[in-house]
């Protein structure tokens, strides 16, 4: 079946289950295209500007980087930045099979950390 969260909205057994948890009022769950839509959008909205507040309030950021596969086994480089509050994830890009040095990497993540 493969990883399809929001299309799980739109199953009708899912919906029943999820209308079930809210007894006292009537629940409608958003469907998946709206969930996909504009709330996914204003929540990312939301927690990219906190993200950043409390990135801007650090003396000092770490970067971590990885090398992995995505969920079809590409490969692909990720990106976080560790705060003594917490970790975020900042970037993935698909590294379309090329070798990546450490000079390639560094070039990378300045283009993202300046950005």
């Amino acid at each position: 079946m493969g990883a399809r969260p929001f299309t799980h909205l739109d199953d009708r057994y899912f919906r029943q289950y999820l209308s079930s948890l809210s007894v006292h009022y009537n629940y409608i769950p958003p469907s998946h295209s709206e969930l996909a839509g504009g709330l996914l959008e204003k929540a990312n909205e939301l927690v990219h500007r906190e993200v950043l507040l409390m990135m801007e309030n650090e003396d000092y950021l770490n970067i971590v980087m990885d090398e992995s596969g995505d969920i079809a086994d590409r490969p692909i480089i990720k990106m976080g930045i560790v705060t003594p509050i917490d970790a975020f994830y900042n970037e993935t890009e698909d590294s379309k099979n090329e070798s990546r040095t450490a000079e390639i990497l560094f070039e990378w993540m300045m283009k993202k950390v300046q950005a």
